[in-house]
């Protein structure tokens, strides 16, 4: 036998009541396998009695690693932290990205090898996540019916179930209701009814009376283990809490549902949750056992764990008729109680108080051949028979290369198609047009007495050859408008400042220096080389100027002097763009375009535009 590693997405917390799920990591660990049991990620929007779960899942977080913690050898819990809206594409979304980074590192720290997957979960991101694990085997144990007691059908869980029982190599069920239902999607199913652990619930072990109900021992004592939730019918109870006044009622298990209708009650006694290895000498001590379910198509599709462990201790069992135990009682009739409606269901208590010992052997030998000792070797043998077909079909080295190799021309196509569209809508397509076309501003140039020309602008390298480009756009402008009373210049520093190579060209060009100011102050940025033209400004008592810059900074700097100096008098002397024909050209023109959104994205977000 080899180490198998185990993945378990649980539908409960580890420190609930006890369920299939600690079964069934408990089975493997005594086989020496190891586990991940991560607990329940949720199928629906969290609710204040929820809020019992969250202080449990807070203190168990206390001592772990990053929600990880060895509750003991072989077996570690993994309790995360997610985003409580499953069916969010959002959270769906990050949660995925969350728990699956999680994971990875985890699995690959542990030296998890090829693991096996059960999930007892259908969610989006159960289905995403294990995706992206890419298990040697997948598995959904369906437990329950996932729409729980909801009158409404959840469509967006219904769908996801289905997506997954589609996806998943296997499923397992507990009753003939989830066996119908999910074997038309899959047919590689198995149905695993709850089972008891008879090493716990045997007639041959010795048994002690609790010391919480040893007084409670005068009257004849009937009795419920399990959670108590809303699927439990009080008015039910109450009735026969009434009529059976002179019998205590004990109710073991913790409370998920508010049950102050039967706790007024002085023979009802609600005892709380127990450990799993006590509840056999509870049982021991009663005189009737009960499941008093509503009945509905949730319950209809339950295999009640607590059934085999009744009947393993040969104690008289009433229960509302739900499908799986009408099977039970088709089997023999003494078997089990199941009552249609609450007068049978108040009779058939009076019935278990009157009957023999006679039926004792025969409930303990039914839950014998429903031992999870059993269940767990049929669930073994499954689980290795597929692993062993998925390895043979993996030595077929042919049929995998080939599936290999039309998986890369997929991927080469779809990567050819994508970059193709993408080259044509950059360089083909109106698309650069329009992009160009973007960053034109109204070309509202009026006469005014001073220049500002911004030499620093217009390409991403950082030795800059624009400033000629501004130059010579400068002198086009001068021999239209030779009444020009200042001329502010301001550029980049490089090994020869851009400010003092445009002023020897001006001069050269017979401009009068007098008329000329170079600001060779260094600045960071648009909006402090801006601020420092208006210090410059002021001083000069100047409110008015033409603007000269690169063709796409006229905007960022156009809506930088709207927000911050509304009193300048701003003219643009922005020319038409020549587009490119040139490829290399136009794929510039594109990164200038990306680096000018950016900057003006950012401006907006530091409030600036």
């Amino acid at each position: 036998m080899y180490i198998k590693d185990i993945v378990i997405f649980g539908s409960i917390d580890w420190n609930t009541n006890w369920q299939t799920q600690h079964r069934l990591v408990n089975s493997y660990l005594n086989e020496g396998h190891r586990v991940l049991f991560i607990e329940n990620t949720g199928v629906r929007a969290p609710r204040i009695s929820d809020f019992s779960r969250l202080i449990d899942r807070i203190r168990f977080r206390k001592n772990s690693v990053r929600g990880f913690s060895e509750y003991k050898k072989g077996l570690t819990i993994l309790s995360p932290i997610l985003f409580p809206l499953p069916f969010s594409k959002i959270c769906i979304f990050i949660n995925t990205f969350l728990l699956h980074r999680l994971l990875k590192q985890w699995i690959k720290i542990s030296k998890f090898n090829d693991p096996i997957v059960i999930s007892f979960l259908p969610t989006p991101l159960i289905h995403t996540v294990t995706k992206k694990i890419n298990p040697n085997l997948s598995i959904y144990y369906c437990a329950n019916e996932m729409q729980g007691m909801r009158k409404k059908i959840n469509f967006k869980l219904l769908k996801s179930e289905i997506k997954f029982a589609k996806y998943v190599n296997l499923i397992f069920v507990t009753s003939d209701n989830l066996l119908k239902k999910l074997k038309e999607i899959n047919e590689n199913i198995y149905k695993f009814p709850a089972g008891v652990e008879l090493n716990k619930f045997n007639l041959s072990n010795k048994f002690i009376i609790p010391e919480d109900i040893l007084n409670l021992k005068n009257k004849k004592i009937i009795g419920y283990v399990g959670a108590l939730t809303r699927v439990i019918d009080q008015n039910l109870l109450e009735k026969c809490i009434q009529q059976y006044n002179d019998f205590n009622f004990i109710f073991i298990g913790r409370e998920y549902a508010d049950f102050s209708l039967l706790k007024k009650y002085k023979n009802c006694y609600f005892l709380g949750e127990k450990k799993h290895d006590l509840i056999p000498n509870y049982i021991y001590s009663f005189d009737i056992c009960l499941i008093p379910y509503k009945i509905n198509n949730f319950t209809d599709s339950v295999y009640s764990c607590k059934t085999n462990e009744y009947l393993a201790l040969g104690k008289p069992v009433v229960a509302t008729a739900t499908n799986e135990i009408i099977n039970i009682h088709s089997i023999d009739g003494n078997i089990i109680y199941p009552a249609k409606n609450y007068s049978e269901f108040i009779n058939l208590i009076n019935t278990s108080i009157n009957e023999d010992n006679n039926y004792i052997n025969l409930r303990a030998n039914f839950a014998n051949t429903n031992s999870w000792e059993t269940r767990f070797k049929n669930i073994t043998k499954i689980i290795d028979k597929n692993i062993n077909q998925i390895s043979l079909k993996n030595i077929n080295w042919r049929e995998n290369l080939l599936i290999k190799v039309k998986r890369f021309n997929k991927n080469l196509i779809l990567s050819l198609s994508s970059i193709t569209i993408l080259l044509f809508l950059l360089f083909y397509s109106p698309l650069y047009s329009y992009s160009v076309n973007f960053f034109k501003i109204e070309n509202n140039y009026d006469l005014s007495n001073n220049v500002v020309i911004l030499l620093g602008h217009g390409s991403l390298n950082y030795i800059n050859q624009n400033y000629q480009n501004r130059t010579l756009e400068f002198i086009d402008f001068y021999k239209k408008n030779k009444n020009i009373n200042k001329i502010f210049i301001t550029g980049r520093k490089q090994n020869i400042n851009e400010t003092d190579i445009v002023n020897a060209i001006l001069i050269t060009e017979e401009i009068p220096k007098n008329k000329i100011v170079l600001l060779t102050q260094t600045y960071k940025n648009t909006f402090d080389e801006l601020i420092n033209i208006n210090n410059n400004l002021k001083n000069l008592k100047i409110d008015n100027f033409v603007l000269i810059t690169s063709y796409f900074h006229y905007l960022r700097a156009s809506l930088i002097l709207k927000k911050n100096f509304p009193n300048l008098k701003v003219n643009y002397y922005q020319q038409n763009y020549t587009e490119s024909i040139s490829l290399r050209k136009k794929l510039n023109d594109y990164l200038l375009i990306a680096y000018e959104f950016t900057s003006i994205l950012y401006n907006k977000i530091l409030g600036k535009i």
